[in-house]
């Protein structure tokens, strides 16, 4: 049933208008806390599909977007993503691959800011995010 549900929230099934699947997890997390869905199974999904599921268009603290190409079983707010774009907008080519959880000291310590919302046209998004 919750991966049906979830399936329903991002794909708009029944004419809504659909969601990312950051925005899919925050509404599956109130229905749980509204006693509509079994908060232990919902925290078994979300140790399944991540925080930020694959593929999911970020910002970064730094101004750098960034894609989610894998979850971190053991730090589930802190993917492993493909950083595309410079604070300026411009490519990294190629993309550079960051462990959110695992990160040098000497480095700045980059974090998620934000989840990008797809359906904006004005955003400059990495191909793989644009629709």
């Amino acid at each position: 049933m919750l991966a049906d549900r979830y399936d329903e929230l991002i794909t708009g099934f029944g004419g809504a208008s659909p969601l990312t699947p950051h925005q899919t997890l925050q509404h599956l997390f109130r229905e749980a806390e509204e006693g509509q869905l079994d908060r232990e199974i919902l925290a078994r999904f979300i140790k399944l599909v991540g925080i930020y599921p694959l593929h999911s268009c970020l910002r970064l603290n730094t101004g750098e977007q960034a894609l989610v190409t894998q979850l971190n079983p053991d730090k589930l707010h802190q993917p492993i993503v493909a950083i595309t774009h410079q604070p300026d907008g411009s490519t990294y080519a190629p993309p550079l691959v960051i462990n959110l959880g695992c990160q040098d000291t000497g480095t700045p310590q980059r974090a998620i800011e934000s989840v990008l919302d797809t359906t904006l046209p004005h955003l400059q998004l990495p191909p793989s995010c644009a629709a």
